[in-house]
């Protein structure tokens, strides 16, 4: 964030991090500092950019792209559909998925219209009752996919 010269702006609600740079000034009012420090609330936390730069580094160094990922992505993809069409599911099923193409620009999800809100509930606690985690929005679960999902990973848990 950058702060024009001479600006006197202060911030609505504030954090332990706004006053950084003034606490040995310390007053009867926070004491802001003159750059955007005055702007960083109380749940900024640094060394998230630190991680973050950690994780840049470790994908340069072993040559991971988002290139790489989306080709993995749509490898587990494929796998999960190659179990599903292999049983007989109720509600996980081509029926029920919703995609528009699965090969040129869907997300790293799938999602399942399962009829009712109801159904969709039911089924998420089924599934995490396996350890497969996903999330819902009324009728619509939706299954995520990453990179830390095995290479030779089925999805078998998902449909027992």
């Amino acid at each position: 964030m950058s702060i024009p010269a001479n600006c006197q702006l202060r911030p609505l609600n504030t954090g332990w991090f706004a006053e950084l740079a003034e606490l040995e000034n310390r007053a009867d009012r926070v004491g802001y500092a003159d750059n955007w420090l005055r702007f960083a609330g109380a749940t900024m936390d640094y060394s998230a950019l630190y991680k973050g730069l950690a994780i840049f580094e470790l994908f340069e160094r072993e040559g991971i792209s988002v290139e790489r990922i989306h080709d993995y992505v749509l490898a587990a993809q494929k796998r999960f559909l190659d179990t599903m069409d292999a049983v007989d599911h109720p509600l996980l099923n081509r029926d029920n998925l919703i995609y528009h193409d699965l090969q040129n620009g869907h997300g790293h999800f799938f999602t399942f219209d399962c009829g009712t809100a109801e159904q969709s509930e039911r089924l998420q606690q089924e599934l995490k009752s396996r350890a497969v985690l996903s999330d819902r929005r009324q009728r619509l679960l939706r299954l995520g996919f990453a990179i830390y999902h095995g290479e030779n990973e089925t999805y078998r848990q998902v449909f027992r």
